[in-house]
């Protein structure tokens, strides 16, 4: 056989091992459900809880009549959700994190059930891709309306569990400036929302995918936020920020270049199939 025709089928050989090697070593997961809640195994047996919301409508924002409410949280208007989804029932941890990118950005680290922070939008969005490429569903951050209405649970009031006026209820719920020794905590520690959401208020505050926008008045169906621009919103507080900036209403934008915050991380959204 020509010496050139066995260099050739040497090559295909090597090009078949090499894609076989990287098909066998890609990362893996597995999905089981029941009673509404999705469990996600990532590679390592590290595993994250996912809740199923169905779909309705709410007010979106809060009312001018709302104690300690800022301008960019109104006008209150009716938002309408057409599809169920899933929600994370916890921040994504930093296991989570480092089951699927080695690298942890955090500056609190020490316990792999702390909220993985320090996160830039480029760091949300390569995260993301790896989750993609497990084959185990679509995975995305929450839009603005879908991430207030999973924390409202359905409630109208300034929290999950009440008005709180005085801020007085907030303790057993939030990790917040108050209560917190100004450091993040293991997820899931504080009570959950009456959907099994943890976290919603304080820890860290959370990216969702809209690019930030002034509110529309009128009702909405869906709502995505512009389809451009560089100042994206984040939502639930955290460790560092006064209680009232962990209302279900309450709004955060992060200008470009987002740096790297110890207050921000992530919650995902799993589309339902």
């Amino acid at each position: 056989m020509p010496a050139k025709r066995i260099i050739a089928i040497l090559a295909i050989a090597a090009a078949m091992l090499i894609q076989g090697c990287s098909s066998s070593d890609a990362p893996k997961a597995s999905v089981s459900q029941s009673d509404g809640r999705l469990t996600l195994t990532l590679p390592g047996d590290v595993t994250m809880e996912f809740i199923r919301i169905e779909p309705g409508t709410f007010l979106m924002g809060s009312p001018p009549s709302e104690k300690d409410r800022d301008d960019i949280e109104g006008p209150q208007h009716k938002v309408t959700l057409t599809r169920p989804f899933y929600m994370s029932a916890t921040e994504v941890t930093q296991g989570q994190w480092t089951a699927l990118i080695k690298s942890n950005p955090s500056k609190f680290q020490g316990d792999p059930a702390l909220p993985v922070e320090q996160v830039t939008w480029e760091l949300a969005q390569a995260f993301i891709e790896k989750m993609n490429q497990l084959g185990a569903g679509v995975y995305r951050l929450p839009t603005e309306a879908e991430w207030e209405y999973a924390c409202r649970a359905g409630t109208s009031t300034r929290y999950f569990w009440g008005d709180d006026l005085y801020y007085t209820d907030m303790a057993p719920y939030a990790w917040y400036d108050t209560v917190s020794d100004w450091s993040t905590h293991p997820a899931g520690m504080k009570k959950p929302n009456a959907w099994g959401l943890y976290d919603m208020a304080g820890n860290v505050s959370e990216w969702c995918s809209d690019v930030y926008a002034p509110y529309p008045a009128e009702a909405q169906t869906g709502p995505t936020g512009p389809a451009e621009g560089g100042v994206h919103v984040r939502r639930g507080g955290s460790y560092y920020n006064f209680g009232w900036d962990c209302r279900c209403a309450s709004r955060n934008v992060q200008s470009p270049p987002p740096g790297q915050l110890s207050i921000l991380g992530l919650r995902l959204v799993r589309e339902a199939e």
